[in-house]
């Protein structure tokens, strides 16, 4: 699974998303199995910084 073109929405502002922790790096992504259940949790990582406007 790849995070490429996804973006977290935060108020007007949009964050994109990566898989793994490193920038262009080919390490696994990161996700945990929730035991007994078949789901996972992926853990997202954000690609760029990016500026809050004040008051959000």
């Amino acid at each position: 699974m790849d995070l490429e073109h996804v973006h977290l929405k935060a108020g007007a502002m949009e964050a994109p998303l990566r898989s793994t922790q490193v920038r262009n790096s080919t390490a696994a992504e990161a996700y945990h199995r929730l035991e007994n259940s078949g789901k996972i949790v992926i853990v997202p990582y954000v690609d760029k910084d990016v500026a809050l406007a004040p008051g959000q």
